[in-house]
């Protein structure tokens, strides 16, 4: 029988140790890595909730305050978005990024500007919060703030350098979205520190042209004190007088024409302001462009006068406008004549009552 060594023993031993260290400091990385896991997870859920407490032990143990989830939240994102403003302080005091946006592009001073926490937005843009960071569809937080009208939180952002004409995907100004949602107190803002509210968005509705076609006439008049182009077409759409023409909108069709905007517009094909009015039925509007000099007798290129498209459109009210219209004429220019002793002499040969023109 070979003799035991005992020095082949112990060397033994000590092989079979170092082989297990590394294994042993494996478990140990797992355990340290699912430990950070747990306190990034507990972190997140803490912001959630508020728990001031748990968070400042959380972040004493050196939990990540800058951890996203699988949907991109941070900390500061679930802070903002439950509108915990002390608990947004510390994170923030921790240095936690306030320009990360999550999968949805959604960052924490848009979801502040979104719920109206002025404070949140206060304290967001003090740490250094982008506020021309862009969100889903392009929007920024001034862009929300237009559309809700919360005019304290649109001065915070416009004193941090917010831009003020930048547009969306859809191509929407912040002084658009004000006008869209009704927000005159938030436009007036706006064009006081510089905006430009004459920019069309991509369906080439400018503010004015927008207000117009919601037949928004509070709006309407904002916008015409403000000094909106009440002239220039925007691309693709009808001149504004045109368009309010086309909407039967008598009151900013009143404005415009007793602010000297042209009336003698005409689309392509011939169509003349009147004959949009009548296709819109409005006998307020007709009245104001026939008072104003249009011609009653004028024809498109299809050969149609406006009471031939009142008529065409089933507007009975508009057409006997027509007729009233143009027997006044008449009778004007017969009175005029028997004064300077000549022939009356009527637009058309074949005018009767109900209106045969020439």
């Amino acid at each position: 029988m070979a003799a035991h060594d005992p020095a082949s023993g112990a060397l033994s031993g000590a092989f079979q140790s170092e082989s297990a260290a590394p294994a042993d400091r494996a478990a140990d990385a797992v355990a340290l890595k699912e430990a950070e896991r747990r306190r990034n997870h507990e972190l997140l859920a803490a912001a959630r909730t508020g728990d001031i407490p748990k968070v400042e032990k959380l972040i004493a143990e050196k939990a990540d305050v800058n951890f996203a989830d699988v949907a991109g939240d941070t900390p500061l994102i679930e802070a903002a978005r439950m509108g915990h403003v002390e608990v947004a302080e510390i994170l923030l005091n921790a240095t936690a990024n306030p320009n990360h946006s999550n999968q949805l592009m959604l960052h924490p001073l848009i979801l502040a500007a979104a719920d109206n926490n002025a404070p949140m937005v206060q304290l967001l843009l003090d740490h250094g919060a982008d506020p021309n960071q862009k969100g889903d569809a392009d929007i920024t937080a001034l862009m929300v703030t237009a559309e809700s009208g919360n005019d304290n939180i649109a001065a915070m952002l416009i004193d941090k350098k917010a831009l003020l004409d930048t547009v969306d995907e859809g191509g929407n100004t912040a002084a658009l979205l004000a006008v869209m949602n009704g927000r005159e107190s938030t436009l007036r803002l706006l064009k006081q520190h510089g905006a430009n509210i004459d920019i069309p968005n991509k369906a080439a509705f400018t503010p004015l042209t927008q207000s117009i076609d919601k037949g928004d006439n509070a709006m309407f008049d904002v916008l015409a004190e403000l000094g909106a182009d009440m002239v220039t077409p925007p691309d693709g759409r009808p001149a504004p007088i045109m368009q309010a023409a086309r909407g039967g909108n008598a009151h900013a069709l009143g404005h415009m024409i007793k602010s000297g905007v042209p009336i003698d517009v005409k689309t392509p094909t011939n169509n003349d302001l009147l004959m949009f009015a009548a296709r819109s039925g409005s006998v307020i509007a007709g009245k104001l462009l026939i008072d104003a000099g249009l011609d009653l007798y004028a024809k498109n290129d299809s050969g149609l006068d406006a009471r031939a498209q009142a008529v065409e459109e089933g507007h009975t009210a508009f057409a006997d406008l027509i007729d009233s219209e143009r027997a006044k004429q008449l009778q004007s220019a017969m009175r005029n004549t028997k004064q300077g002793g000549g022939t009356a002499a009527p637009r058309t040969a074949s005018f009767r009552k109900k209106g045969i023109t020439a």
